[in-house]
């Protein structure tokens, strides 16, 4: 109907019951409908300037480390040690070559891979599994950095965006900066921040 410029009406008023907004059930599925199976944007490029820059997203449901590689690839990884499930990084924002975690000092790189286990040999080889921070999906596009907190989940940028991905092209985010930044308190008691470009 949009593209016809019409919009669509119903015959008559529908009523729904406020249970229909607040089942918990609905609420769960519409969180990892649209926050786990879905593309967001967790920042724009600018916060991401260089090798060895890196920030943590919080706001899809799942702590997330993103990072730019040497090879200035951005990668992002759950925030979560494999050993005992600790978060790796805890500062919002910064540049690091290797990320160490403070619960027992496994340490990896900016790729996720494991670069040093205090006493490894005390695991007897039965930690192989174990030795890279679980990857999401991460692409840079348009001055924008998209993730899905969903390992393993294919993301199909190109069918998200649609006809948007024309729209941000002409938007020159690739050349934004950050100016400004503040922490606003919403009604639910959760911090979210607030970026300026």
């Amino acid at each position: 109907n949009a593209r016809r410029g019409e919009t669509a009406v119903a015959p008559h008023v529908f009523f729904e019951d406020v249970s229909f907004f607040r089942d918990p059930g609905r609420f769960a599925r519409e969180q990892q409908r649209f926050f786990r199976d879905m593309p967001l944007v967790a920042c724009l490029s600018a916060e991401l300037p260089e090798p060895g820059s890196y920030r943590t997203f919080d706001d899809a449901g799942a702590p997330m480390l993103l990072t730019r590689g040497l090879d200035g690839q951005v990668r992002a990884f759950l925030n979560i040690c494999p050993h005992r499930a600790s978060r790796v990084v805890r500062d919002e924002a910064g540049r690091a070559s290797r990320f160490t975690c403070r619960f027992h000092g496994w340490t990896f790189d900016t790729h996720g891979k494991v670069i040093g286990i205090p006493e490894e040999a005390q695991f007897c080889g039965a930690i192989g599994e174990q030795k890279h921070l679980v990857a999401c999906p991460a692409e840079e596009r348009h001055g924008l950095i998209f993730v899905m907190a969903t390992p393993g989940a294919a993301m199909d940028l190109d069918a998200h965006l649609g006809e948007l991905d024309r729209d941000f092209a002409a938007i020159g985010l690739e050349t934004a900066e950050i100016v400004h930044s503040d922490a606003l308190q919403v009604p639910l008691g959760a911090p979210r921040s607030c970026r300026c470009a």
